[in-house]
């Protein structure tokens, strides 16, 4: 399982030049697209709005940008957000605003239409969750956990979304399945901070006895002849 490094993540999310050729690709498929507004609202991110493109008739389209590092031919469908406590993962968050989902590997980059990516989520949690298991990322003091979907596989599914049949009753947002597994590695990971922190306090208890030890010695350094004036006193009394 991988642990999670927020600083690393943030620092590859906000590259600028990559940031810059993903702001051209707007452009791009986005023929209208008058400007793009970076979100820094942590509010509104944690709704899924990470940008906000304006089109020339006024329009505004909430952009959801997910970055991954490595291609392993698969999207990472988050399932829970925070596992200790139940928070549900973006693609079945009901509070999520975005309209588009933009998951970027590399120099590949794949536009999602949120609400269609939603209705294949329902359809399929259960099924792909078996097939394909889950991912865990061990965050500080959370877990995240994902289901990794075949790229093909996630197309498939969204393209079929896009036909409904009027007769077809709506499926039901599945219920979100509990690992025991994952609870037992929360326990170890809390037992494993909590170690942590108790070695990182010794470590510093060791550290600040060792330099006042050491403030001491060099204070007796700075009088040396004192300190044998002091030594021969105390010889003098012992005889």
């Amino acid at each position: 399982m991988k642990l999670n490094d927020f600083y690393a993540d943030l620092k590859y999310s906000e590259n600028k030049t990559e940031d810059q050729l993903i702001n051209e690709f707007y452009y791009k498929v986005f023929p209208n697209l008058k400007e793009i507004k970076t979100i820094t609202d942590i509010t509104l991110q944690k709704k899924g709005i990470d940008k906000i493109l304006t089109l020339k008739n006024g329009k505004e389209i909430a952009i959801d940008e997910k970055r991954r590092r490595v291609d392993y031919g698969d999207i990472l469908l988050e399932e829970w957000s925070n596992f200790e406590k139940k928070k549900k993962g973006w693609t079945g968050d009901p509070e999520k605003v975005t309209d588009y989902i933009v998951y970027i590997i590399q120099s590949k980059i794949y536009i999602f239409p949120y609400g269609l990516l939603q209705l294949a989520w329902r359809k399929n949690y259960y099924q792909w969750r078996e097939e394909y298991g889950i991912k865990e990322a061990q965050n500080p003091g959370y877990v995240t956990t994902n289901v990794p979907v075949p790229t093909d596989i996630l197309f498939e599914a969204i393209k079929k979304e896009m036909l409904q049949d009027i007769n077809e009753p709506a499926t039901e947002e599945p219920v979100l399945k509990e690992d025991p597994s994952i609870t037992l590695l929360i326990k170890l990971s809390s037992k494993l901070e909590t170690m942590s922190e108790k070695i990182d306090y010794l470590f510093n208890k060791d550290k600040k006895q060792s330099k006042r030890k050491n403030r001491a010695d060099n204070t007796i350094n700075m009088f040396p002849e004192e300190e044998k004036i002091i030594n021969l006193e105390d010889r003098k009394k012992s005889a």
